[in-house]
């Protein structure tokens, strides 16, 4: 009995050593046969240490994930959140000025507008983000705000500020006369995008159930434009008339520029980063916003008689633009879908000679009135049961459309 009490404590003592070894804790040097017993033990186990692995992975996540929900998160990392989040929702309404809900998108559109015209594109971030900064501080739907669509009308009065209320002066002139004009310019881009997410919520309920489109941005601008008359008729307007013939590649360019006269800006390289930025959300909005341009632009030469010199510049296609890109967006994608968006990109070239000579007599452009006119007549063809057309249930793109 005392021999077999012997043996049992002799054994057990070999397996605490053993275990120990594991852990570091006993001289390998005394005992040869328990390291090299030991090195097979732990060199046959690869399976364990994965799962050791997984664990302290597991035990780093679980810290993480405690850290996360503290009750008492420290007021830096909170204030960085929302900053990010901020510039998320302000980068996303330069995006919904052309229904792109992306925030890769309103990057490339604000690197497109500095191409063209860098003051204008400061403007429009500054719009874009006053925006939404009041329609967060006016409590207005959180989910719209995140959508970037409380930023849009925004961006584009500070788009209208920078060529129609304070353009900037030329080079020559002197640098107070520049910061001058700029400093009004902004002081008019704050001023209207502040009222702009205000005027949409009264429009929504005025449209009957009608999305409002730019409606807010044109009668925040237009309210403006109207009293101080930027296109009235010059004493030297005669003079400024060009008489030279188009080359080709400026009739090439004009489907371009009047992508970037949807942000006011009379340039064929940024037509085509905002195409880009475009095609980057969805290729099929891409097709519609090229397509729309070139149709506005076939109808104001064809039936409109309109200037040439209107039509290379691109006036004639970026309200046709914002209408074929509406339908593309709002309608499930179908061949009458597709005729609708050719069909009301030219109505809307026709609606804007109409509406362009009607505002020139008050000093004022027309804006985008026309695309809002138009894309109206198009979503209640939606609503009301055409065959063929119908409108998404959650408004994306052609490919995403249901």
């Amino acid at each position: 009995s005392q021999s077999t009490t012997m043996s049992i404590n002799t054994a057990a003592a070999h397996v605490a050593r053993l275990s120990l070894s594991r852990c570091g804790f006993v001289s390998f040097r005394s005992s040869p046969k328990l390291f090299h017993a030991s090195i097979r033990c732990l060199s046959a186990s690869p399976k364990d240490d994965d799962n050791d692995h997984d664990a302290r992975s597991s035990s780093r996540s679980s810290k993480r994930a405690l850290s996360s929900v503290s009750p008492h998160p420290s007021p830096s990392s909170q204030s960085q959140e929302n900053s990010a989040d901020y510039v998320d929702e302000t980068l996303r309404g330069v995006g919904q000025v052309i229904f792109l809900n992306s925030k890769r998108s309103g990057i490339v559109l604000l690197g497109g507008l500095a191409l063209g015209n860098p003051y204008l594109a400061t403007l429009a971030l500054a719009g874009a983000g006053v925006s939404t900064a009041t329609a967060k501080l006016a409590g207005l739907d959180g989910g719209m705000r995140k959508d970037g669509l409380w930023g849009y009308n925004g961006c584009l009065v500070g788009c209208a500020a920078a060529v129609f209320v304070s353009p900037l002066p030329s080079a020559t002139d002197s640098l107070p006369v520049v910061t001058d004009a700029a400093s009004l310019g902004l002081f008019a881009s704050v001023m209207g995008a502040s009222v702009a997410p205000l005027a949409s919520v009264a429009l929504k309920e005025a449209m009957g159930g009608v999305p409002q489109w730019t409606l807010a941005f044109n009668g925040v601008a237009l309210s403006a434009l109207l009293r101080t008359q930027p296109l009235a008729p010059k004493a030297d307007a005669a003079a400024e008339i060009s008489a030279s013939q188009p080359d080709m590649l400026a009739i090439l360019e004009s489907p371009f520029r009047g992508v970037s006269q949807i942000f006011v800006v009379d340039s064929s390289i940024s037509g085509v980063a905002i195409l880009g930025g475009t095609a980057m959300y969805s290729p099929g909005l891409a097709l519609h916003l090229l397509s729309g341009s070139a149709v506005g632009s076939l109808t104001g030469y064809a039936l409109c008689s309109a200037p040439i010199d209107e039509i290379l510049c691109g006036l004639w296609g970026y309200n046709s633009a914002l209408t074929s890109m509406g339908v593309g967006a709002f309608f499930v994608h179908s061949n009458r879908t597709l005729a609708l968006s050719v069909g009301g990109a030219a109505i809307t070239a026709a609606m804007f000679g109409a509406m362009k000579g009607i505002f020139a007599s008050w000093g004022s452009p027309c804006l985008t009135v026309p695309f809002c006119t138009a894309m109206s007549g198009c979503y209640l063809l939606g609503r009301g049961g055409v065959p063929g057309l119908k409108l998404a249930d959650s408004p994306h793109s052609p490919e995403k459309n249901e």
